[in-house]
Formats: C-alpha cells, structure tokens, sequence
C-alpha cells in the first residue's frame, strides 16, 4: 500500500507542472478541446519515471494513472466558497486539462478498452467538487463542446455524427447516471431555495444527459405512459392566503371547483375517463361546458381589444404619415451620425448595457417566484389568473391542454396498437388500481368520439379561426407532431435505429476571384479589344489623392506661389470642368465653404472672404432695386386711392353738416308755434319713432314734399288715437298697479309717475284731435 501511495504521488509530482502549464499558456479550453500535440510523446505514452521503476512493475498502470488524475482534479478543484474570479478560472482549466488528457492518451493504456470507465469517472467528481450551480454553470462549456467523447463510450475511433454506443444499463453510465438522476431529483425536491441559476442548470444537465444516449433508448422518454398530476412547481415563494371571508357561492369559488374537478378528471386520467359510464361523461360535459364559455367570452374581449388597439395606432399612423406606403413601419430606424461618433452617449450606452447584464447575473443566484405557475389553492388568485383580460397566459395554456387530452383520448379509442400499450402500462405500473377495460360499449364509445371532436374541432378550432388563425395552425402542427411521436413511442422508436447520419463532408465551391466582369471594355467594343490587343495606359496615370484636406492645402500653395496669367486661365475651355473635379473631391469635408464660391469669384473664393462679400453686396443692392422696380406700380395705385378717399370723406362731412343745420333751423321754428309740444314730442320721439325717408343728395320736388308732410301728420294722428283708445280700455290700470306695489315704496312712487304721464298724454292728444 506504501508503495502504491508513493507511485501514485511521483506521478502527480511529474504530470502536475507540465498541466498548469498548458492551463496558463491556453485560452478558451473550455469551449474548444486541446489537441492531441499539446501533450509529448512520452506523457501520453506512460513513460513516466516511477512508471518505469522496477519496484512499481507489478502494480497496475491504469490504476496508477487514474488515481494520480484524480489527486491532481481534487488539487485543481476550485475551494467551496472561493470568490476569486481569475484563480475560479485557472483551476476549471486545470480540470479541462486532465479530462483532454485522459482522452487523448485512450490508445495508450494497458487496457484501451476501459478509458471511458476513468473519463466518466473523472467528470463525475468533478461535477460532485463543483458548487451547484455557479461553478458547474461555468465548467459546462467544456461539457457541451466534447459531448461526442462521451457518446464513444469503449470505441477508440470518432463516430459518425448523430450517434451513440451508450446504453443506460451498461457500464460506463451505468451507475452514474442513477446518481446524476438522484441529484436532479434532490434539486427539484429543494424548491424552497432554488434560483433561476439552479433552474438553468437542471435544465442544461438534463439535457446532455438526454443527448448522451440514443434517440430509440427507452430511458429517453416516458416508457411507463405515466400522466403528470402537478399542476404547480410547488415554489413557497407562489403560495397566498386564502381568503375565508369568500361565500362558497361566489364565482372565484365555482370557477375553481369546475377547473380542478376537469383537471382531475379529464386532464391527468384520460385513461380512466374513457372507461368511464356515460352519465359520468354527460356530467363532465355540463361542467366543462360554462368553464369554456367564460374563458372564450374574455378571450373574445381580448381579441377586440386587440383589434381596437391596432385599429387606433394604424389610423393615427395614416393620419400623422400621409401619403406614405402603408408598411411604413417595418422601415429601419437609422441612428444619426452625430449619435454614433458622439463620445459621451457611446460611454454612456455601454455603461448602462453593462450594467444590466449584471444585473441578469445577479438576479439569477436570488429566489425568486415562478411567476408562470398557476395558483390552484387560492379561488380568487385562480379566477384572476384565468379570467384577466390583458394575459392569455394560463388561458391558452387550459385550451391546449384540453386539445392534448382530447387527442390523446381520440387516438386511444381509434388505435387498437395505441390501446393495448396504455392499458399494458397501466396494468404494469399500478396493478393495485385496475379499471374495467371491457365497459366500453358502443354508444358510450360514440358519445365520447364525439366530445373529443367537438372539444377540439367546433369549440376550439372554430373559435380561433377568424380571430387568431396563427393559433389554429400552432395547434394543428402541436397535434399533428404528438400523432408522430405516439405512434413512434408506440413501435419503441425501431425507426430511428435504422437512421444513418452521413459522415461525408459537405464541400464548398471555390471562389474564382480571377474571373472579370464585362462591365468595362477598354476600347469600347469587345471585338475591337479581342483583335487589338492594345494597353489603354489607365493603370499609368497616377491617381489624385483622395484626402479633401490634402487637396486644399494643394490648391492654395498652388494659388500664392504659382503666378497663372489669368486671361489664359479664364480663356481655356477645361477651367469649369477642372473647377467640378476639385469642388467633388472637396465636398466632403467643405462643403459647408461652398457658399463663397460664385460665377466671378471662382475657386478664389474659399480663401478670400472679401470677395464673397463685396459680391454679396452687389447682390443685395441688385435685388433691393429690383424689390423698389416691382413695387412701384402698386405704390402709385396706393396713391391715388388715398387721394380718393380724402376727397370722399371731405364731401361727406360738408353734406352732413349742411343737413344738420337745416334741422336746427326746423326744430328752432317748431318751438317758436307749439312750446306746449315739448314734452309730448320728447316722450314720442323716445317711444315712437317716426320712419324718415333716406338720403337724399339731391333736394325733392316742392309737390312731393309737402305730400308726404301731410301723410306724416295723419300718421302721427292715428297714434294719438290708438293710444288714447288704450288708456280708455283699462281704466282699473292705476288700481292693479297701486296693488301690486303695496309691499314696495321705490315701486310705488315709479308707478304714480307712470300713472302720471300717462294722463298727460291722453289729454294732449284729447286736446289735439
């Protein structure tokens, strides 16, 4: 045993170094595996010093290699607690190491045959020394980029792709995987402090453990045909408090009787419900029934508040976008540049990027509620769950549920195949349980066909047809790939064992990068250019530099030390050709410069400002005499019509004055014959009105004027009359008025003075007729 333990601690001190080496001097060894090189000959070879010493010959080699690997993966292990990051990280490459290394000298063993033994071996500790689940998050990389190692199991060449030699009952994966699926199940039974971190990596083992193994390997489905009856995860986190202040009558309470009874009944033992009487099936069919028409009546709000929305923002769309195509929205936002070369939002952006990725790492170690689960022991959590208007969640998470059942129970009564193998499993797996398999009679059978169809056809299918056909379809293809894969199950997947992957590599066409286009012909003629096989001298010229600043120092050096007669300049035809060339080469970094340059200033202008503007000058004088030329016309006219109207406001006054004069004249006269005429006239002036004729600026005929004198009397008459005549016809007037204003004396003395002009009226006019 001593000499077992010192062979075993001479071989760590050898291979120890040379490890630590190639994980210090390798990057990303744990997504691509090292090759075979990396290691020497005699490493790989066993001709290691105390392998070679004569006291160790009688020991086993494998032996001694396999248990000095492991002494140097628990030395590499990273400390349970350790938060240094870089040496967390030298140490998982340290364990990638040794597993390529346990791999690539496989040939080289005393028994080659059982180096899958010591691989699995050596990732099984290394899974069990790893914390769960930040340290196996980080090592899984390595699992994930060799997992067709693993599949080689005891072969000592690479398999074709797409397949596996291991077999869930044999040796290597054997007894490791019952202790990985005992882990797992330890994992999901600590739900109190699972985080979505320990979820990833359930989800990540669970996966490669499916991977490992065959498609047709019965430990890669569900063999016993068992149904699921969780209908939560079980998360503490999920529970509330059932409020007992609820009536057993209330609609949160009848909801989530009807919904558990349909789960327990019909979801999770479809196998019993088809052998179930038909009164049993008639009832289910009432319950189920109302539970569907609530959830389609808020599924069909849903849908028109969909509708709505879209109806809305499109319209606003259309009215705020007028004229532009109608899929204006899926055009692409293009960020400004001035966005893109800023500094400042650039550090600012990646600062807060930065920042929420961690956050994603540092909510994924916290507990945390499945906020997917359904609550199934609060009626009123339930009810809101289900029945909320703007999350279809859980609601068609019940529609496909139903649609799974109801298919499943269709292919059950249909397939004799599919029949025998659900009542073969359940008879295997609960003998204790037995159900009446020959209580199926022919018109129970009908009655539960139909239900399926109907359930998954008229209610379901037909509903979602017109308003959410994407849904239809998802169902359809879920229903048609759980057809597959029942039947499949069914025959035992025999028909993946004949599927043959081919290993041939797919080879890539060569670019010809020496093949030319016919997009330029240099003498313009392809057959003159086959024939005359003549050099243009293009690829001679030198090319102008493309650098805008280069080329405008150029120009003025040229333009202060080069002396250009300019009669020549301006008399040769090029010079405007020659002046767009340099204007093109420079706009991309002048062209804001360009506002200088003019017909007369040329080039010139770029560098002398006093020419831009002793031009812009001349410019705004030109168009300032211009603006006085246009406007002139409409000066003058704007003259002539003030004059106009002087000339008619002065006539006006003139007439109106004359006009008022000769009514004083009048009104002075009258005053003279009838001074008792002054009150009444006043009083009639304010109440009656007399129409005057219109304006005239021409005198009347003497005739007619007198005429209409004499009508204007009579008229005035008939007033005097008429009110006379009213005064007679209400002689308790003064009495009515003398009551009402009893209570009142301001309302009394008002009515005396009435009463009193009044009186004075009437005799007046008495007096006149």
């Amino acid at each position: 045993m001593e000499k077992l333990e010192i062979a075993v601690q001479e071989c760590v001190d050898f291979i120890f170094p040379v490890i630590q080496n190639l994980a210090a001097t390798t990057d990303e060894l744990l997504e691509h595996p090292l090759p075979e090189d990396s290691f020497s000959a005699d490493l790989l070879e066993f001709r290691w010093p105390a392998l070679q010493n004569d006291r160790n010959q009688n020991i086993d080699t494998d032996a001694i290699v396999g248990l000095a690997l492991r002494r140097v993966l628990i030395d590499s292990s990273p400390l349970e607690g350790e938060s240094d990051q870089p040496s967390n990280k030298d140490s998982l490459y340290k364990i990638a190491v040794v597993l390529d290394f346990c791999y690539h000298s496989r040939k080289n063993r005393k028994n080659p045959l059982t180096w899958s033994i010591a691989f699995f071996a050596l990732f099984s500790s290394v899974i069990d020394s790893l914390s769960w689940p930040r340290g196996l998050l980080e090592f899984w990389p390595y699992a994930e980029s060799r997992i067709e190692w693993f599949k080689m199991c005891n072969s000592l060449d690479p398999l074709r792709p797409g397949s596996s030699n291991l077999i869930s009952y044999k040796q290597p994966l054997y007894d490791k995987l019952r202790h990985w699926n005992d882990l797992l199940k330890a994992v999901k039974n600590n739900y109190y402090l699972n985080t979505p971190a320990c979820y990833e990596m359930k989800f990540k083992f669970e996966k490669f453990l499916s991977e490992l193994l065959p498609l047709y390997e019965e430990s890669n489905f569900n063999r016993s045909a068992l149904f699921s009856n969780k209908q939560s995860s079980g998360n503490p986190w999920n529970k509330t408090i059932s409020s007992s202040t609820r009536t057993e009558s209330s609609s949160e309470n009848i909801f989530a009787t009807d919904y558990n009874y349909v789960f327990d009944e019909l979801l999770t033992a479809p196998l019993e419900f088809i052998y179930k009487p038909l009164e049993f099936k008639i009832d289910m069919d009432k319950v189920l029934t109302p539970l569907l028409d609530a959830i389609f009546e808020v599924e069909e709000d849903f849908y028109r508040g969909i509708k709505k929305s879209h109806k809305m923002v499109s319209s606003i769309n259309e009215k705020l976008n007028h004229a532009f195509p109608v899929d204006f929205e899926i055009l692409q936002t293009r960020v400004p540049n001035y966005m893109k070369i800023s500094k400042r939002n650039n550090e600012e952006r990646q600062k807060y990027w930065t920042e929420f990725l961690n956050l994603n790492k540092l909510l994924s170690s916290a507990v945390q509620p499945t906020l997917l689960d359904i609550s199934v022991s609060n009626p009123s959590v339930i009810y809101d769950q289900m029945l909320e208007l703007d999350n279809d969640y859980h609601r068609k998470q019940f529609i496909l549920q139903i649609c799974f059942t109801a298919n499943l129970i269709r292919q059950i009564i249909t397939s004799p195949d599919v029949e025998n193998y659900y009542k073969n499993c359940y008879q295997k797996e609960r003998p204790a349980q037995s159900i009446n398999f020959q209580s199926l009679n022919e018109s129970n059978h009908k009655k539960t066909l139909s239900l399926c169809d109907y359930l998954v056809n008229n209610r379901t299918k037909k509903f979602y047809q017109h308003r959410d056909p994407q849904f239809v379809l998802v169902i359809e293809k879920l229903l048609e790939s759980e057809d597959c894969f029942l039947k499949a199950k069914v025959d035992g997947f025999k028909s993946f064992q004949s599927l043959n992957i081919s290993d041939e590599q797919v080879k890539l066409d060569d670019t010809d990068y020496s093949y030319k286009k016919f997009g330029f012909i240099l003498l313009g003629n392809k057959s003159l250019n086959n024939v005359w096989k003549v050099k243009t001298g293009l690829d001679v010229i030198p090319e102008a530099s493309k650098n805008a600043k280069e080329i405008f120092e150029d120009l003025n050096s040229k333009r202060n030390h080069v002396n250009m007669d300019q009669e020549d300049l301006e008399a040769s035809d090029d010079r405007i050709v020659k002046d767009w060339q340099i204007l093109r080469s420079l706009r991309s970094q002048y062209l804001f410069s360009f506002n200088k340059i003019d017909e007369h200033s040329g080039l010139d202008g770029l560098f002398e400002s006093s020419l831009s503007d002793s031009r812009l000058s001349e410019r705004r004088k030109l168009l300032e005499r211009l603006v006085e030329k246009v406007k002139e016309p409409h000066l003058l006219k704007l003259q002539s019509a003030r004059e106009f109207m002087t000339d008619r406001k002065s006539k006006k006054r003139s007439l109106e004055e004359e006009k008022g004069k000769r009514r004083w004249s009048r009104n002075s006269d009258q005053e003279k014959k009838n001074p008792i005429m002054d009150p009444l006239m006043l009083h009639l002036q304010l109440n009656f009105p007399l129409q005057r004729s219109p304006k005239r600026t021409k005198p009347p005929h003497h005739h007619k004027y007198k005429l209409r004198k004499q009508l204007r009397q009579m008229k005035t008459q008939q007033i005097f009359q008429h009110q006379l005549q009213r005064t007679q016809r209400k002689p308790l007037l003064g009495e009515k008025l003398q009551k009402e204003t009893v209570q009142s004396p301001i309302r009394r003395v008002k009515t005396q003075q009435r009463l009193q002009l009044v009186i004075q009226v009437s005799t007046i006019s008495s007096k006149l007729c």
